[in-house]
């Protein structure tokens, strides 16, 4: 064998396992995005046995939805959890305009039902959104201290 055919051949093999690197890398993303997925739908499961419970999702910061749980809801819940990750970031900048803080929790009142939105706080290992809709004779009481149990677990699984 040549030289000219030794480099050709090593080409060959490097550009084999850079591949075969780039696929176990893709599959292994792939492993992560579901199994944290499952643990954020189980976290889930502490809103889901609230009364009037109707549906609802975790968000990064940016209005990712990392998980959701349509329950009864209608509509496209993603899009709506993006538009109300702006409207508490909105009320994020407000609330520190006004020297008051960083926004903790929310809640929209419709003729309809309830919606409670909950922050990690952005100083946090993991700066979440948790975003939850209710029937609006839903137990109010007990979502918001779901809500408060939930938010420092889910930061612990994702920042853990």
């Amino acid at each position: 064998m040549d030289f000219f055919s030794l480099i050709e051949k090593f080409d060959n093999t490097r550009s084999l396992k850079t591949e075969t690197n780039a696929e176990i890398k893709a599959e292994t993303e792939i492993k992560v995005k579901r199994e944290r997925e499952v643990m954020l739908d189980d976290k889930l499961d502490s809103l889901k046995s609230v009364n009037g419970y109707k549906g609802s999702a975790i968000a990064d910061y940016t209005g990712e939805v990392l998980v959701s749980d349509i329950g009864s809801i209608k509509g496209d819940l993603e899009m709506s959890a993006a538009t109300f990750n702006d409207i508490f970031r909105s009320a994020h900048k407000a609330s520190k305009d006004l020297d008051l803080g960083m926004t903790e929790t929310m809640q929209i009142m419709t003729s309809e039902g309830i919606v409670m939105m909950a922050c990690s706080g952005e100083d946090a290992r993991a700066h979440i959104h948790v975003f939850a809709i209710f029937e609006k004779d839903g137990n109010q009481a007990l979502a918001k201290m779901a809500l408060k149990k939930l938010v420092p677990q889910i930061v612990d699984e994702l920042a853990g």
